[in-house]
């Protein structure tokens, strides 16, 4: 399937009703489905997705398990994907942590 026919198929799916996503994934061949069934759009929570607007911070103040690392892991790659791949060329994120030790992980 061509990328940027899944891509849309993604993108559309990540904007309807559960009980509509499920009949449309029930018409996908096995392969496509389960890509998207993967795509993070479709499994990120609510606080989960990038802000809207202008912005040069992105705080996520949330508790153990809620998916921090994740968000940034699937944000930075969305980037990266949307660049053209690895050999894009350079993003100026930082990662913290309370300690030094925690940032470094």
């Amino acid at each position: 399937m061509d990328e940027r026919v899944l891509r849309a198929l993604v993108h559309r799916a990540c904007q309807l009703k559960e009980e509509d996503l499920e009949r449309l994934l029930k018409g996908l061949p096995a392969p496509v489905r389960r890509l998207v069934e993967e795509h993070w759009c479709l499994r990120a929570l609510r606080g989960q997705f990038e802000p809207e607007g202008d912005w040069r911070v992105w705080l996520m103040m949330a508790g153990r398990g809620f998916g921090k690392t994740r968000t940034g892991a699937e944000w930075l790659w969305s980037r990266v994907r949307a660049r053209g791949g690895a050999g894009a060329g350079c993003f100026g994120s930082r990662w913290w942590g309370r300690t030094w030790t925690m940032s470094r992980r």
